[in-house]
């Protein structure tokens, strides 16, 4: 980005109460169209925009990136997020968009998408519900015995069927390389992944 270069910032916010990812429910996609028409004329005009997902605090908004993903390239974000705090998200959005554009700016966007959308938002709650409940003595706040089955459970689901669409959108080939829970608990995930 060079000096004095204009970015644009979209907000994708909360309607009432921000309330958290894994209860968010489905709802009409149609009320995201002047939301999506603001990111389609931006993109139209070459600017250098993002898009912060605050919609839900801890995990991205399901019915907004599914859209996203419907347009190649995403409509050429250049940075996107839907993690953790309001605050959070729009800092580090802001951050990337400072960043030089290039690839690896690209798969640090991808990234976001599969960390905030498809683990956060998705893979966690099926984890909780579905693999740590086999193991005594597990929880998702202590995976204990867990911690190995959900590793390879959220391999797999991310690579069945999240990355795909990634792929589809971006016209890139990803490869997860690692999954990891650092503190043995499942609200934070490592993920690393190749992108070519």
């Amino acid at each position: 980005m060079e000096a004095g270069e204009a970015v644009t910032l979209f907000v994708h916010n909360f309607p009432g109460a921000q309330e958290e990812a894994p209860a968010q429910e489905p709802y009409d996609a149609d009320l995201l169209a002047p939301f999506l028409r603001a990111v389609a004329s931006a993109a139209a005009r070459g600017q250098r925009f993002g898009i912060a997902d605050v919609r839900y605090s801890n995990g991205a908004d399901r019915t907004l990136v599914q859209r996203l993903l419907e347009v190649p390239g995403a409509y050429g974000a250049l940075a996107f997020g839907g993690w953790n705090t309001s605050s959070n998200t729009i800092g580090m959005v802001l951050a990337q968009l400072l960043l030089p554009s290039g690839p690896g700016a690209q798969s640090f966007t991808i990234l976001r998408f599969l960390d905030d959308w498809a683990y956060q938002a998705g893979v966690r709650q099926r984890l909780a519900s579905e693999i740590v409940p086999r193991y005594p003595g597990a929880a998702p706040h202590r995976l204990g015995p867990a911690q190995g089955p959900c590793v390879e459970a959220a391999r797999a689901w991310l690579e069945r069927e999240y990355v795909p669409p990634l792929e589809r959108c971006f016209g890139r080939r990803i490869t997860i390389t690692k999954v990891g829970f650092p503190w043995e608990r499942l609200f934070e995930v490592d993920l690393e992944v190749t992108v070519a």
